[in-house]
């Protein structure tokens, strides 16, 4: 079994928040999972919002080209 992962914390502060991603592929018995997480702590809820809206736009792609990754 093998496992990769990335994790990147970001503070934007501009916006009072920190974010907290993390991308991890790694190999089961039936495949491979991919598990891709986003945090965002701040002082509201809807700055919070904002933030995750925008760093998880890409959710789609970055799922993809984890499972292309993980297929090499």
């Amino acid at each position: 079994m093998w496992s990769s992962a990335f994790r990147g914390p970001t503070a934007v502060p501009d916006m009072g928040v920190d974010v907290r991603v993390r991308h991890e592929a790694r190999r089961t018995p039936d495949g491979t999972e991919i598990v891709y997480t986003c945090v965002v702590d701040g002082p509201s809820e809807e700055a919070c919002a904002s933030v995750e809206e925008q760093v998880t736009a890409d959710f789609n792609d970055v799922i993809a080209a984890l499972g292309k990754a993980a297929a090499r």
